[in-house]
């Protein structure tokens, strides 16, 4: 548990060393001692695969792994090591979207830690088990891991833990539109990261309340806030977060009728989440590609990416945050009023058949474009 939690960019140099272990490990799968140091080495890098961009490379070997044990086709070891393992598979499977994989690892690292009676790990399950809810939309389950989470991370004095808890509550807030609410628990989060000295927190603390200043359309304070995160992210290597900062630099920009800029942030996270494997991070630039294109005017493609964005997320399971609904309909309501409904529909159905590789490929034209159309 404790490489999870230290600063990942000192990680780098351990990367092609662990990978050629591991691929040494996956061809002698049947010598006990090497697959078990090859699962060791998923539950010890994984987190640092999936914030510095590996993740999606690793998946096949994650896979090899962890795949046999999901299916019950290999009985597994009731160790901390093990629990970890699976806990790391499952921030993996988490972070490319595969929830029911995510969902299953989940679950047996639970079962582990709570017959070690590891507080720490059941802990950190149960806040990553909220995630996998949140993002499917169920808010009630989210926030009730989390909190239990927090109790626990209490009960041993674990700020860290304390921090990730709150944070995650103040998101399940925000999505249920409780704006108050939310900064409340971003601002206890952000404290407390601060007190500990957690960089990557403090960096997803900030970035979490430039949301909800993009929310409450305070521009500025969320430019300077994102700008903020942008350079912590960098700094530490964190190719997820810096994928995040970009496409919410990018809706900021938008907003503020810098189309250019815009333009080049969105491009930037586009292609770091396609690096990353992270298609709810590829949906959340195409909603936020909508919304610079219903900024230009342009309500054509408007109504194609909004047919584009609600195919992505059916894909993936991952509904439309309650946050987003209301923005989505009165786009859509006004572009029905504009050009029409039956053109509306006909453009919709087209981004919806469109095929995911048709679909980012189109969107890195889209994007091309803008800036020319911005200089004339």
């Amino acid at each position: 548990m404790g490489l999870i939690r230290h600063k990942y960019s000192k990680l780098h140099k351990l990367q092609d060393r662990a990978v050629g272990y591991l691929v040494k490990c996956k061809e002698n799968f049947n010598h006990p001692i090497l697959e078990y140091e090859g699962l060791a080495i998923i539950g010890a890098l994984s987190r640092f695969w999936w914030m510095s961009g590996y993740a999606s490379a690793m998946l096949p070997l994650i896979d090899y792994f962890i795949s046999p044990i999901l299916l019950n086709q290999k009985t597994i070891g009731k160790d901390s090591v093990m629990a970890n393992t699976l806990y790391g598979a499952g921030m993996v499977y988490y972070s490319v979207t595969h929830y029911d994989k995510s969902t299953q690892s989940f679950t047996l690292s639970l079962q582990i830690y709570q017959k070690l009676n590891h507080i720490m790990g059941t802990a950190d399950v149960l806040n990553y088990m909220g995630m996998v809810d949140r993002e499917q939309a169920r808010y009630e389950d989210a926030y009730s891991k989390h909190f239990i989470s927090l109790r626990l991370y209490n009960s041993i004095n674990d700020k860290w833990g304390m921090a990730h808890s709150i944070s995650n509550m103040g998101v399940v807030h925000y999505r249920n539109g409780r704006l108050d609410r939310a900064v409340e628990f971003h601002q206890s989060a952000l404290s407390l990261r601060r007190e500990i000295q957690d960089d990557l927190g403090i960096g997803s603390s900030l970035g979490n309340l430039a949301i909800i200043s993009l929310k409450t359309e305070n521009f500025p304070k969320a430019y300077a806030l994102y700008t903020e995160t942008l350079t912590i992210r960098k700094k530490l290597g964190d190719t997820w977060g810096i994928a995040g900062a970009q496409v919410m630099l990018g809706s900021v920009c938008s907003r503020m009728s810098l189309f250019s800029q815009a333009s080049a942030h969105l491009l930037e996270s586009l292609e770091l989440f396609l690096k990353v494997g992270d298609r709810l991070g590829i949906a959340e630039t195409i909603e936020a590609v909508l919304i610079l294109q219903y900024q230009c005017k342009d309500y054509q493609n408007c109504a194609l990416l909004l047919g584009m964005s609600e195919i992505t997320r059916e894909r993936i399971k991952a509904p439309t945050p309650i946050s987003q609904i209301d923005e989505h309909k009165r786009i859509s309501g006004h572009i029905k009023e504009t050009i029409g409904n039956k053109f509306y529909e006909e453009l919709f159905k087209k981004g919806e058949v469109m095929s995911e590789n048709s679909a980012i490929n189109w969107l890195r034209t889209l994007l091309d474009a803008i800036p020319k159309m911005s200089n004339l």
